[in-house]
């Protein structure tokens, strides 16, 4: 036993009891990962009596147990810190009334959606029912005497009006109904979002600790605490400007901040983390052999959406009437201990699990969140990178309120250097993509994510970023420049047959492509066709035009894998108007049926 402890054994039976609240102690920084967030906050000057003193921190929310840190400096020593939960009874709505008045609402909104669906689907089967008496008709066993006689086909025209004017009304209906869905449901997430902005989530269980100490002496301590809460989260998103005249290209890196934690971030200092908290920092290892085995067809099972599906003619089923509320992350704490000093360790969560009848075989669904306008806030950041990770610490400070809606924080404000090029496949589409060639010169590391495109001042296109360390090159997409006109001419074909004894078909494609610069600039273009490649020795194909590796007039020509034919035009003038031609032969034996041409 040290001296102090056996100072302060006798007193410990009669400890000093003091409780601070949460709500006059607010959040101070946090650090957000990109599905959760480590919040830190301080309470100062606590004041100490000498022997036991037990401190009880009040209206802490949901938190992972065994990520709580509790850091002071003072003469004392932390003996426990003892994790419990207040009661949902104690803690009042912000507005009771307004909450029941919401939730009314909301119940209400739901009937309604249900009652919809039920429509929607009574009127889907009266489609189906027109449909099978159609195909009935068609399939009655009757001879051609009994079918083309001015009896039957007028009654035939008869149903044929009918089914026309009864199937554009009953489609017309349907499409009404989705309509009407779809703004009953848009009205229950506006509700649904309204009762947690009206203190649904205040209604709920908080955390409580109780930080046991003993004291040598009176003392004021300050005492820090750090956690890791769920239901927070942030995304990158970019705004990427480019002046064609100029050659420039700025890049605007965005986060777009969430959480609904049930307390609000207000004027607290903001650092994003791309680190991903696992439950291990270990490396994983093989547990089982790598068996392989000769393949099996699996029978599919259809889900029940894919039965709905394909029993309606006009549209999939409805989807469930309840349409769920977007979530961060996952609620509740996980076990564990406390630990105390500037030398403790963060504990990381349990990582998410997903239930198997959660994943839909054979079927995809898309996922969509709240949308709503997101609120900026500007700053300078300073990038901080690690072995595993990387840290934006924004240098403004941020308000995110626990609404579950995005937030806007800037990262950074990046200028890099572009090498512009064009891309062009006029088979599928005539217009000219503009692509930048970069170099990530910035010390930030850029997480995918979406990215609105501007150039020369207008909003052209929404594109993408990949995942771009620093110094990595990477290539953006910024969308079509309708100043590059590209015309894909008709296919001109001709056959020729030949040959005494076998005698082979040729089949000779000339395909023409004319492209104009209507620029004030000098462009760089990459024209892209192909050929077929023929998966039969008996066929043969032959690429008259163009001549792999030839140059002339600042064209390029390389012929690719895969049948790709590539014309690179290195140094299109303003105004100048180029044609490119592809020609080529498909041979075969004569009787031979080729299928692809």
């Amino acid at each position: 036993m040290t001296n102090i402890e056996a100072k302060l054994a006798p007193l410990a039976d009669n400890p000093h009891i003091f409780q601070v609240d949460t709500k006059d102690y607010p959040v101070g920084n946090v650090t957000v990962y990109r599905d959760r967030a480590e919040v830190s906050r301080e309470f100062p000057a606590q004041a100490l009596k000498v022997g036991r003193n037990e401190v009880t921190i009040l209206g802490l929310p949901e938190l992972e147990e065994d990520t709580i840190r509790v850091e002071g400096r003072g003469p004392a020593v932390l003996v426990d810190v003892i994790y419990s939960r207040e009661h949902a009874s104690d803690l009042p709505a912000k507005d009771g009334t307004l909450l029941a008045s919401l939730q009314a609402r909301l119940q209400e909104e739901e009937v309604k959606v249900n009652r919809l669906y039920k429509k929607r689907a009574n009127l889907t089967k009266q489609r189906q029912a027109l449909d099978m008496y159609a195909e009935d008709i068609g399939q009655r066993g009757k001879s051609a005497k009994d079918i083309l006689n001015s009896e039957s086909l007028d009654g035939l025209g008869k149903f044929l009006n009918f089914y026309e004017t009864k199937g554009e009304e009953l489609d017309e209906k349907i499409r009404t109904l989705d309509d009407e869905i779809n703004k009953v449901a848009s009205v229950v997430e506006d509700v649904r979002r309204n009762i947690l902005e009206a203190g649904g989530m205040q209604t709920k269980a908080k955390v409580q600790l109780k930080l046991v100490l003993d004291a040598e002496a009176d003392v004021e301590m300050n005492i820090w605490l750090s956690y890791v809460i769920l239901k927070a989260s942030w995304s990158p998103s970019y705004d990427i400007r480019v002046s064609t005249t100029d050659q420039k290209l700025s890049l605007t890196y965005k986060a777009e901040v969430r959480q609904a934690t049930g307390e609000d971030w207000t004027n607290v200092g903001m650092s994003l983390s791309t680190a991903m908290p696992t439950s291990s920092g270990d490396c994983p290892e093989f547990a089982n052999p790598w068996t392989i085995s000769t393949f099996q067809m699996p029978v599919l099972r259809p889900t029940v959406r894919s039965l709905m599906a394909r029993t309606s003619a006009f549209g999939p089923p409805p989807p469930m009437a309840s349409v769920p509320a977007p979530i961060v992350g996952r609620s509740g704490p996980a076990p564990g201990a406390s630990i105390f000093g500037s030398s403790a360790a963060q504990l990381g969560s349990t990582a998410q699990a997903y239930r198997s009848d959660d994943l839909i075989a054979y079927e995809e669904q898309d996922v969509q969140t709240l949308a709503a306008p997101a609120q900026m806030v500007h700053g300078v950041t300073q990038a901080t990178s690690g072995l595993v990770s990387a840290s934006f610490h924004i240098q403004t400070k941020a308000n995110i309120p626990s609404d579950n809606v995005p937030h806007t924080v800037t990262v950074a404000l990046l200028k890099l250097a572009p090498a512009f090029e064009y891309a062009a496949v006029p088979k599928f589409s005539p217009a000219a993509y503009l692509k930048a060639k970069l170099r990530n010169t910035s010390e930030y590391a850029l997480l995918p994510g979406p990215a609105n495109i501007f150039v020369d001042g207008n909003f052209v296109a929404k594109s993408s970023l990949k995942n771009v360390a620093p110094e990595e090159e990477f290539e953006c997409s910024l969308g079509v420049d309708h100043a590059l006109r590209i015309t894909y001419k008709p296919l001109a074909k001709s056959r020729q047959t030949a040959g005494v004894f076998s005698r082979n078909v040729t089949l000779r494609h000339t395909q023409r492509i004319n492209v104009k610069n209507t620029k004030r600039v000098a462009a760089t273009l990459r024209v892209l066709d192909q050929v077929p490649i023929s998966e039969d020795e008996k066929i043969k194909v032959t690429i008259v035009k163009p001549v792999n590796g030839e140059t002339s007039k600042d064209i390029v020509v390389a012929h690719k894998d895969k049948g790709l034919i590539e014309w690179t035009l290195t140094d299109m003038q303003p105004a100048s108007d180029l044609d490119l031609e592809l020609m080529y032969e498909i041979t075969y034996p004569q009787g031979t049926t080729v299928a692809g041409v």
